[in-house]
């Protein structure tokens, strides 16, 4: 997901949180599917 990004925008975010990563992409205008965002927070360990 992160080298869609980075061919997409140019730029990679800093990130293992893949609920923001899924958003950067619909802001580069890919249609991303809302049932993606529960399973990537499923996946997104919490920090303490």
């Amino acid at each position: 997901m992160k080298a869609f990004q980075v061919a997409l925008t140019g730029v990679h975010v800093l990130t293992h949180d893949l609920s923001k990563l899924l958003y950067t992409l619909e802001e580069a205008g890919v249609a991303v599917p809302g049932e993606l965002y529960p399973l990537a927070d499923a996946l997104t360990p919490i920090k303490p």
